[in-house]
């Protein structure tokens, strides 16, 4: 929870740099390329374009929208995405007791 926080007021403060943009672009492209090789895989993406946006997005298109993404829209976004009064905690866990957990967000939303 704490490297979690730790990453998102990250990108809410400063954009990531090129590098790790890249990083995280060719990975989400990777995965995006993966997910449409078997026929299943594909008609899931299909059902998932038109029931989310109407049509169904070509791949293309969705390769060209990443590639498109730059750091500060990163950032953009994260300031927009993550605002600490909005946060909440939902927590599947073996623990007993939430101790400490409800600090740890206080925390980070009384900033």
């Amino acid at each position: 929870m704490k490297l979690i926080l730790k990453e998102v007021q990250r990108l809410a403060d400063r954009a990531p740099g090129k590098a790790e943009l890249s990083r995280a672009r060719d990975y989400a492209l990777g995965q995006a390329d993966l997910s449409l090789e078997g026929s299943e895989q594909m008609m899931m993406w299909l059902g998932e374009q038109v029931l989310g946006f109407g049509r169904v997005v070509p791949p293309e298109e969705t390769r060209a929208r990443i590639a498109a993404v730059e750091p500060a829209d990163i950032r953009r976004v994260a300031c927009d995405f993550f605002i600490p009064s909005r946060l909440s905690l939902a927590l599947v866990s073996p623990r007993t007791s939430d101790r400490g957990l409800g600090n740890l967000l206080e925390s980070w939303t009384g900033r």
